[in-house]
C-alpha cells in the first residue's frame, strides 16, 4: 500500500470540541472519574466553569493538581455512584 501525505483542504469539520456532545451519555457530575480522550491520569470532576470543566489528580509526588479543560476533551471512566 502507498502512503500518501495527509491533506488537510480533504477534511471536513463535523464538530467543535467545545459544542460537542453525545446523547447517549449523560453530562459529567462533580465526582465523576475522567480521563483525558488520548490517556493520562485519571482525574476527577469537582467543579464547572465557563463550559469548561475543572479536574483534579494527584501527581507522581502526590500533591494535587487542578486544570481547567473544554468537555470535548475528556471521556468518563466511572460515574458518581
Amino acid at each position: 500500500m502507498k502512503r500518501r501525505p495527509l491533506n488537510p483542504k480533504h477534511l471536513t469539520k463535523i464538530a467543535n470540541a467545545s459544542t460537542f456532545s453525545d446523547e447517549r451519555e449523560p453530562p459529567f457530575r462533580i465526582g465523576d472519574i475522567v480521563q483525558l480522550n488520548s490517556g493520562g491520569p485519571k482525574m476527577a470532576v469537582v467543579d464547572f466553569e465557563d463550559g469548561h470543566v475543572i479536574v483534579a489528580w494527584r501527581n507522581d509526588e502526590g500533591s494535587a493538581e487542578e486544570l481547567s479543560l473544554p468537555r470535548g476533551c475528556l471521556h468518563r471512566i466511572s460515574p458518581l455512584e
